[in-house]
């Protein structure tokens, strides 16, 4: 990754992003919690049955540092020469929780314990894996150890768009972006990959996307070890009807991965 922030830096954009293309596989995966709450439950079953997947709004999520891979400070601002009502105004106007949903996947199996753990209520859920068809709109997720000042970036978009300086401005919006995929380094256990969709509504929870307009497609799915037998027969009657594989994990007798059946 320090390659693709380099490139960035150079302006080399495209150059940058073609290198985030290759770093994405080709599978991704999904730990979907269960619970008694079964309405919520038929949502996610919904999601699988119908090839969509579900965009959750920043408030939503686990992680309250979320899309503040920089951060942006009034006093910042003007300490760059900013006056203070244009450095109110500027922070006001920079909210890029307001603008995006985000889609949340990893790059690890379902051999990977901790996914289960943490994720599907105590196993009780299920993992889906999907196929990468198109990667370009898929980001790796950064890990950073400090978050970085934004208020040199901003300020230079908002003058490389008034000066109509394209490239500088592209530039600038790829960098900043960046942002928006830099999670805190202690999160690199879950090798994440994302995808960013426009917010039409930053009141709502999310929304649900169609897999093809993302660039994915579901290839299986796995229930957990401990998926009651009514959702296991839900969802592998989901997998029958559109043809997906199915398997319910087991522990292994031998070893600390899974069996399948």
């Amino acid at each position: 990754m320090d390659k693709y922030i380099e490139l960035l830096f150079e302006g080399e954009s495209k150059q940058a992003q073609k290198l985030m293309r290759s770093m994405i596989p080709d599978k991704l995966y999904k730990y979907v919690p269960l619970t008694e709450d079964e309405v919520l439950n038929e949502s996610k079953f919904d999601c699988v049955e119908n090839n969509t997947f579900f965009f959750s709004t920043v408030k939503n999520v686990n992680d309250p540092y979320e899309f503040k891979g920089i951060y942006l400070t009034e006093e910042d601002l003007i300490n760059i020469g900013w006056p203070e009502s244009e450095a109110k105004r500027i922070l006001s106007s920079y909210d890029p929780d307001a603008w995006f949903s985000i889609g949340c996947f990893t790059g690890n199996d379902e051999h990977f314990l901790p996914m289960w753990a943490y994720y599907t209520n105590n196993y009780r859920g299920y993992c889906v894996e999907y196929n990468v068809d198109d990667p370009t709109q898929i980001f790796k997720v950064l890990y950073d150890a400090e978050r970085s000042p934004g208020a040199l970036a901003i300020s230079g978009l908002l003058y490389a768009h008034q000066e109509e300086m394209k490239r500088e401005a592209e530039y600038i919006q790829s960098l900043l972006k960046t942002a928006l995929f830099t999670k805190h380094m202690s999160w690199r256990w879950e090798n994440e990959y994302r995808i960013l969709n426009p917010l039409t509504d930053p009141t709502s929870q999310g929304s649900k996307v169609e897999l093809s307009k993302v660039g994915l497609s579901t290839a299986r799915v796995i229930a957990g070890i401990n998926c009651k037998p009514e959702h296991q027969e839900r969802l592998h009657a989901i997998c029958r009807d559109h043809s997906f594989a199915f398997s319910r994990a087991f522990v292994s007798k031998t070893s600390f991965g899974f069996e399948e059946a």
